[in-house]
């Protein structure tokens, strides 16, 4: 998802006649590509919104058995 958004307007710039299901392909394609030490930063960032998430759920959960 990070790697997507920080890319997609790169590739449409460099694609600009494919569709946007293609994009999604390309932009998959080169995520496979990549090295695990490219990979780490938004492995790291996609870790942060997990757990970002997990605690926003956590506390809505909690009002809602209080209701």
């Amino acid at each position: 998802m990070f790697y997507s958004q920080d890319n997609r307007e790169r590739v449409k710039k460099e694609n600009p006649d494919v569709s946007f299901g293609e994009i999604g392909k390309i932009l998959g394609r080169e995520w496979s590509e990549l090295s695990e030490p490219d990979k780490a930063p938004y492995m790291k960032k996609a870790e942060r919104d997990k757990r970002r998430y997990e605690a926003e759920k956590a506390h809505y959960d909690a009002r809602e058995g209080d209701e």
